[in-house]
């Protein structure tokens, strides 16, 4: 048997070249199920972070301000929201009215970062029945996975909204908000 043919047959090493080829393809995937892990658990804390601040907004009574607003999105927003999101999250507070067939913003706040949550994305006309607002609060912020950094991607935007009525009475009115 010639040289040549004997190092055809050399098997040594091989464990090494797979190895040194799958490591790069596991650590992106370990690094992807670690980033949709994250995903999902600030997805599920700006969910809870809307609806406590929605919750709290329909218990507030018919009339609200700005300071009565920015003390209820402190209160709803947890700080792991933050930490997990690397920049912050928002809180926005919309208040519709219908004024004729549609659905009208009565008035809006947005919390001191400055991000606008955006509109619900649904119709919210349907459940503005005996004249009363419909309240929407928004949570949002950017999240920076670390696959998108490898990748080159931009972050995405993550909204939550949460929707309700009036406990009290059948609008809000905010004093000094837009």
């Amino acid at each position: 048997m010639s040289k040549w043919a004997r190092s055809l047959k050399d098997e040594r090493g091989g464990v090494a070249v797979e190895a040194a080829l799958m490591f790069p393809i596991v650590l992106m995937l370990l690094l992807m199920a670690t980033d949709m892990m994250n995903y999902f658990i600030t997805l599920r804390k700006l969910s809870a972070s809307a609806a406590t601040a929605a919750d709290l907004l329909a218990s507030a009574g018919e009339m609200v301000d700005r300071e009565q607003l920015a003390a209820i999105a402190n209160a709803s927003a947890p700080s792991g929201v933050a930490s997990a999101m690397q920049a912050g999250t928002s809180i926005t507070f919309q208040s519709y009215e219908i004024v004729g067939d549609y659905q009208t913003a009565r008035w809006q706040f947005i919390s001191e970062n400055g991000e606008y949550c955006g509109p619900p994305a649904i119709d919210v006309s349907n459940l503005m029945t005996d004249d009363a607002d419909v309240l929407v609060v928004g949570a949002c912020g950017y999240w920076r996975p670390h696959t998108f950094s490898v990748l080159g991607l931009q972050p995405r935007n993550i909204v939550q909204h949460s929707i309700v009525r009036p406990k009290t009475s059948l609008i809000t009115l905010c004093t000094d908000c837009e």
